[in-house]
């Protein structure tokens, strides 16, 4: 038998979860920026609950401004029908489900409602580098706002690969957007006789799990292992540093990537998807 638990607020429910959130901080990650995002706004989500079971199952729901976020630990197919039966479908027109990435699935396929996939991500974690193969030139180094405008096109560009043309997202935006990488210390790049191949962003060094994110190689500057080397060499700097362990955010389609980062020593933890649905025309 599964229980729904609905709590008086939105505090509550984070209170009833944030052992579990913050004990799996890779697993919830897109979920925990969605909490900071409430923390600064003050604009909290319309609903947000659980379903759980006696025997340890547990599905997190959240409903906010245009995305539904759906987490589990595991979760049964009678905990599936409740979730189903919570959520009217019908009445999300152009709307995201994101989370873990089977729970939504797997709720989709009870549903038969078409969606597109936006985002498929894998969530790496690194604790021990595995030793580096090979010798590659370059060095990693904090980039400068002497290399602004070459950084931020490489950002800009990275963006159309991700996602493709956003509103809002252009190169000002991107500008702003390496300017206060800089300022703030966390952006990197890895260069090869003064030549910036390849740059990334560290983000969450405030917190014991940093991230790696913002990868993004010059296209004629692919293949020759400069992102290898540069994420080892980061890897390797963060965990001198006295950090246990730092993460990273993967495209699942991404074949190479994915074998770059096991080859330096990150073990996948968790799968990601994000995806969006659009009306029934009757």
């Amino acid at each position: 038998m599964c229980t729904l638990i609905e709590t008086g607020s939105f505090n509550e429910f984070y209170d009833y979860n944030k052992k579990l959130i913050y004990g799996n901080r890779l697993s919830f990650y897109h979920l925990i920026k969605m909490i900071q995002q409430v923390n600064e706004t003050k604009i909290g989500p319309y609903t947000a609950y659980n379903i759980i079971n006696d025997e340890g199952a547990n599905v997190l729901a959240v409903w906010t401004d245009g995305i539904y976020y759906l987490y589990g630990t595991t979760w049964t197919e009678e905990i599936l029908d409740k979730l189903t039966e919570k959520i009217d479908l019908p009445k999300f027109r152009n709307f995201t489900f994101s989370g873990t990435r089977e729970l939504v699935l797997d709720f989709f396929a009870k549903t038969d409602r078409p969606y597109t996939i936006y985002k498929d991500r894998l969530l790496y974690e690194c604790t021990q580098l595995l030793p580096i193969k090979g010798v590659i030139p370059g060095v990693a180094i904090k980039s400068s706002t002497d290399d602004l405008e070459e950084l931020a096109e490489m950002v800009y560009h990275f963006g159309l690969e991700e996602w493709g043309e956003r509103e809002g997202r252009d190169m000002n935006h991107a500008r702003q957007l390496v300017w206060g990488g800089i300022l703030s210390g966390n952006i990197c790049d890895w260069e090869v006789a003064e030549e910036i191949t390849t740059i990334g962003q560290i983000i969450d060094m405030e917190t014991r799990l940093p991230i790696i994110g913002s990868l993004y190689t010059k296209p004629d500057k692919r293949k020759k292992g400069y992102a290898y080397a540069f994420v080892h060499e980061i890897v390797s700097q963060l965990l001198k540093g006295g950090y246990k362990k730092c993460g990273i955010i993967s495209d699942a389609t991404n074949d190479t990537t994915n074998k770059i980062f096991k080859e330096i020593g990150f073990v996948e933890v968790a799968k990601y998807i994000s995806v969006n649905i659009t009306p029934i025309h009757q």
